[in-house]
């Protein structure tokens, strides 16, 4: 039946092990112990595409955000994700995001972050880098994650969010600078919004990218997830970190 899911056990098996001898001479003891294999959860899910499949229910999967097709993109969630005072997504502070599949929250997490009118409007920075897409603007946390700036209240525009923008480097690579159109970031706060290429953006945070991700994790509605960079993981945030293809 779609969208239903069941948990199980793999099984148990009985494990011994020899304990020290309480006295000297003594003969060691054997004491034994169960030990459960992982939890598998199988579903049929309109979450992940309205397919059948199982996952160990116990592991949180990682989302390895592909630096060649997102260079820009991965970058700045990198940074986001090491900076910001909660660092979402973060395997090392144990800070995973959390899959919402509420379509209109989404939209209203984007609108609230991404304002386009009233107080913080976001504005194209004149110097980021676009593409096919023009320049756009991408909110972190995403907008399809419980972590949203959208959702905390009273939160109202992406004004208070950490601002920065994208530009490609003559030599091929991109940097990622602070929007000087508003307050710096101090760092504190709760999400980054950047002027980003309009491609890069679309595809990474709502199209294959995270989404594929969701669908071949079998990531529910609900779901925790990890997110790492691994061209970028051991940089220091502070320094000038470059992506070699």
């Amino acid at each position: 039946m779609s969208g239903t899911s069941q948990k199980f056990d793999r099984g148990t098996f009985l494990n011994f092990k020899a304990a020290a001898p309480e006295a000297a001479g003594a003969a060691a003891t054997i004491k034994p112990s169960w030990t459960f294999w992982e939890e598998v959860e199988c579903d049929n899910s309109v979450a992940v595409a309205n397919s059948t499949g199982c996952v160990f229910a116990k592991n949180t999967p990682t989302w390895q955000t592909n630096t060649k097709r997102y260079p820009a993109a991965a970058a700045y969630y990198w940074v986001m994700r090491e900076k910001l005072a909660d660092h979402p997504g973060s395997k090392k502070y144990n800070k995973p995001m959390h899959r919402m599949t509420d379509k209109v929250q989404q939209e209203h997490n984007r609108t609230t972050i991404c304002n386009k009118t009233g107080a913080g409007k976001w504005t194209a920075h004149p110097d980021a880098t676009g593409d096919t897409q023009g320049v756009q603007c991408d909110e972190f946390p995403f907008a399809a994650t419980l972590e949203s700036g959208g959702i905390p209240t009273p939160v109202v525009n992406g004004g208070i969010c950490a601002q920065l923008f994208a530009q490609k480097q003559d030599d091929g690579t991109w940097r990622l600078f602070d929007d000087d159109g508003y307050d710096p970031p101090t760092w504190k706060e709760i999400c980054g919004r950047a002027s980003m290429p309009g491609k890069q953006n679309g595809d990474a945070g709502r199209g294959p990218g995270l989404s594929g991700f969701f669908t071949k994790a079998r990531v529910q509605n609900g779901g925790a997830f990890y997110m790492e960079i691994p061209q970028m993981e051991g940089c220091n945030p502070d320094d000038v970190c470059v992506i070699r293809p």
